[in-house]
């Protein structure tokens, strides 16, 4: 038997939300379902031959019919008034609804993480949680979509708010999970976009002085202005380390990540405050909340080193793998590779045509994850942002990425509960694949931001 496919599931969902006079309700979830086509936890094209993975054509099937109902109270999906569509008839999307439901009910009561491991941590790996991440990157930002969702009688099939009062409460319950459980999910599962749309949503309903602050001074003139300049300097500079390691016998990747996304730039936002805060007096006197509220219009976004970055990942120094040299060899390796990165660095000036000075630090963390950073600053400020250049190996990077040192461990969420997380999905986390890796590596290689 093969699934349906995309482009009839969705009219037949149109069709039924239009017969039941919900229509809104239908334009949220198509919202959904291209968000998740758009990050590719969906397969959104037409598969040809469904067949030669029939296995990935079901999950596909499921994870879109499960997004185009995901609204649905599975408590009312029994002996209601309506005629349920054959997609809700289908086992498996009414199991990831009835999965999709429960987890809303312990994120809008503040549950402790731990009372999530039961319903992910069962051996089967719901597809739902998937969808929740492309539903979080939608959907929790304010008033926009909550007048179709508001009714005091509720509804035969769909959850509702019952009151504007409950689902503002409701909101600021699904911000905090967006900041502690899903964008920290998303990052783990390959999607550093995704995890700073959901991060950008739960600013914007919990921490308004922070959003609001942030967005302005990202798109202040100067601010813009400094960074296409910047944009410009590391495109350049990117070109020449490559030339340069390259001329020496390197094999590496050189990736640009031109842009820090909002979300992002939020959170670590308020962690430098949060910072700041514990080292005041303030901090005997007033809440945390009260000191970013009085000094976020202080903040210099400017300050932050990494609104452009550049990362340089070592593989094979002529036919040998680094990661597979003896240490002192590997050290030696390293070191050549260093030293270039300091000529081309010691040479901005004739890019840029302002001097800069830079800053090294050498991680070495108890995760295992080894980096050399360079933080890059011009002399004379106004001009060009501060940046951050990293060096690592190809086994460091995948440390950063996949392994102990992986950014969703430090996000904002649990480590002990990713871990659980990565062990259950990794059958089902979406990567992209080779080809589109060797089209642009960018795709494959999101900057670790921290």
């Amino acid at each position: 038997m093969v699934p349906p496919r995309l482009q009839s599931s969705v009219p037949r969902a149109r069709n039924f939300y239009k017969k039941i006079n919900a229509l809104p309700l239908y334009e949220h979830c198509h919202d959904v379902l291209d968000k998740a086509r758009e990050v590719r936890i969906i397969e959104g094209g037409v598969i040809k031959n469904p067949g030669k993975n029939l296995g990935g054509a079901w999950v596909n099937s499921i994870i879109a019919e499960t997004t185009l109902y995901h609204i649905v109270d599975y408590r009312k999906l029994n002996g209601g008034k309506f005629k349920l569509p054959d997609a809700l008839e289908n086992k498996e999307v009414r199991k990831e609804i009835e999965t999709f439901g429960k987890l809303t009910e312990l994120e809008r009561r503040g549950a402790s993480l731990s009372e999530y491991v039961p319903l992910l941590n069962n051996g089967e790996a719901p597809l739902a949680i998937l969808v929740k991440l492309a539903d979080y990157a939608v959907t929790h930002n304010g008033d926009k979509h909550l007048e179709s969702f508001i009714s005091k009688d509720g509804h035969p099939l769909f959850r509702m708010y019952s009151s504007k009062a409950e689902a503002d409460h409701l909101l600021k319950m699904d911000a905090r999970a967006g900041e502690m459980i899903y964008a920290p999910i998303a990052e783990l599962f390959g999607h550093p976009g995704l995890a700073g749309s959901i991060l950008k949503h739960a600013f914007h309903v919990n921490h308004p002085d922070i959003y609001e602050a942030v967005m302005e001074k990202l798109r202040a003139a100067e601010v813009q202005e400094r960074v296409a300049l910047t944009r410009a300097l590391v495109r350049e500079l990117a070109k020449r380390i490559k030339h340069t390691l390259k001329g020496a016998g390197f094999d590496v990747d050189v990736v640009r990540r031109f842009e820090k996304h909002d979300g992002k730039v939020m959170r670590k936002v308020r962690r430098k405050l949060a910072e700041e805060y514990s080292d005041s007096e303030e901090s005997h006197t007033m809440s945390l909340e009260g000191y970013i509220s009085g000094n976020i219009e202080e903040f210099d976004i400017t300050s932050l080193n990494d609104l452009v970055a550049l990362r340089i990942i070592i593989k094979r120094l002529g036919k040998k793998e680094i990661d597979k040299m003896e240490e002192n060899e590997r050290r030696l390796a390293m070191r050549i590779a260093h030293d270039l990165i300091t000529s081309n660095l010691n040479a901005l000036e004739s890019i840029s045509g302002n001097r800069y000075e830079y800053e090294i630090d050498k991680w070495n963390k108890k995760s295992g994850y080894r980096a050399t950073h360079f933080d890059s600053y011009p002399v004379v400020k106004g001009t060009t942002l501060k940046f951050e250049t990293q060096l690592k190996t190809l086994r460091d990077h995948w440390i950063a990425e996949e392994g102990g040192a992986a950014h969703w461990m430090y996000i904002g969420g649990a480590s002990e509960f990713g871990k659980v997380l990565k062990e259950v999905y990794l059958s089902i986390i979406h990567k992209h694949n080779e080809k589109d890796r060797k089209a642009d590596p960018q795709l494959s290689l999101p900057i670790n931001e921290e």
